[in-house]
């Protein structure tokens, strides 16, 4: 059948569209996957029945100037490539246009990714002034001989404006390549949603930002999609190990090593620095995923004036007996003399349906975390979020003569020999404080 999600719908649909205003309409089609493999099941649930009822609030929650398409393959017949239907042609966010087909689709047949996307792009032919944002939403890879790498190339080449996004759900390595490289040809981002949790953060995420104005650009204002596979030239990257960093799948990715620039340390590789002016106060965000399977594994942004002198914002392994206590940290060091933030409870979530989170442990599998770090004047203040919604104020830091300080991120198993995971930051954006 046919990557960060969540961070998966809702960054996609914006994602796609740098420096987007909420004041212009935008075209989105929505491509569900309604394949036979849709049926099978996760944490009890069939795997349609979560994409119909999360994808069906996200309709719901789009603004009202949004227009949308929605289309579906592999319903109706088995074995039949032909097999793919337009539920509803580019309209009006109404419900009662899609809501009662998107119910009562029924995973059936094959997956004829490349002829899907063929389809959105008659619909885009006519379209060349407008901005287009698809969400291909699937479990697996085309089944029906197609090449959707290539359609999604030709959708970007046809002079349209547009960014083909994927959300790939519960799927496997190998699948993901091949939905990572959908995303990329199409010059748009690949989300990874491997629980229903994960799905309704993407949904949450979409939501959110699509429904944000996006600041214009001005002095001060910066934001990174990490997309293609070029970092972009405002960065500089300290101690280069080119073996272990990449920018691919939409995203800036670190794998931790040994190293690190706490106290007297100064070994820390891919130290990756934004030489770009920041605002006088601002506000720094990020989305990051990684696994902390180890003692020591941490990721984080930085406010970085040098090796002495920075804030540091992050997601780190704390050794905790044998156990490894994940903790978000918000920290500083000052002339070599260091002073630690760490969030205080051991659990988060669990009000008004959200999910609970329980930070004891070591991870096999990635979790997803946003920053955000705020300065006013001469403080500094640290929150981060599980699911980009709800926020959780780490602490406040005071930090003085911090110009020409630049944004960091960075990625380490400090100075032990733990595992080495990846840090998958997703963006990361400046804006002037409100």
């Amino acid at each position: 059948m046919t990557k960060r999600v969540l961070a998966a719908l809702s960054a996609v649909l914006v994602a796609g569209l740098p420096g987007l205003a909420r004041a212009q309409a935008t075209n989105v089609h929505l491509v569900i996957d309604a394949s036979g493999s849709m049926a099978g099941r996760i944490e009890g649930r069939g795997k349609i029945d979560i994409a119909k009822e999360v994808l069906l609030g996200l309709l719901g929650d789009l603004p009202p100037d949004a227009r949308v398409a929605v289309t579906a393959y592999g319903h109706r017949r088995k074995d039949d490539c032909a097999d793919i239907e337009t539920l509803a042609p580019l309209g009006p966010r109404a419900p009662e246009r899609f809501a009662e087909k998107i119910r009562a689709l029924r995973p059936t047949g094959m997956t004829p990714i490349a002829a899907a996307l063929e389809a959105v792009g008659r619909d885009l032919a006519g379209r060349p002034s407008e901005r287009n944002v698809v969400v291909l939403v699937s479990d697996g890879v085309e089944t029906c001989k197609g090449d959707p790498c290539a359609v999604a190339r030709q959708l970007r080449a046809t002079g349209a404006e547009v960014r083909v996004n994927v959300i790939g759900f519960d799927v496997k390595a190998e699948e993901r390549r091949h939905l990572e490289c959908i995303a990329d040809a199409g010059g748009g981002k690949y989300y990874s949603a491997a629980s229903a949790r994960e799905f309704r953060l993407a949904a949450m995420e979409v939501t959110r930002q699509v429904a944000q104005a996006q600041p214009a650009p001005g002095a001060g204002t910066f934001r990174d999609e990490f997309e293609g596979t070029k970092l972009g030239p405002s960065w500089k990257i300290l101690k280069e190990d080119k073996n272990r960093w990449a920018v691919e799948g939409g995203k800036l990715l670190i794998i931790t090593q040994k190293g690190g620039i706490w106290k007297k340390a100064d070994n820390l590789k891919n130290q990756f620095v934004l030489e770009r002016d920041l605002p006088a106060d601002y506000v720094v965000t990020t989305k990051l995923a990684t696994t902390l399977r180890s003692q020591n594994n941490w990721a984080a942004l930085l406010i970085h004036l040098d090796k002495d002198h920075y804030l540091q914002l992050g997601y780190w392994g704390k050794p905790w007996g044998n156990n490894v206590y994940r903790r978000p940290f918000f920290a500083k060091e000052v002339a070599g003399e260091p002073n630690v933030l760490e969030f205080g409870p051991r659990e988060v979530g669990g009000e008004a349906g959200a999910p609970k989170i329980d930070f004891m442990g070591p991870r096999t599998s990635p979790e997803t975390i946003w920053l955000r770090l705020e300065k006013r004047g001469s403080t500094f203040t640290g929150a981060f979020s599980m699911d980009g919604a709800r926020w959780h104020k780490i602490g406040d830091h005071s930090m003085l003569r911090m110009g020409g300080a630049r944004l960091g991120l960075m990625a380490s198993n400090d100075q032990t020999d733990g595992a080495e995971v990846a840090a998958e930051f997703d963006f990361v954006e400046v804006a002037p404080a409100p």
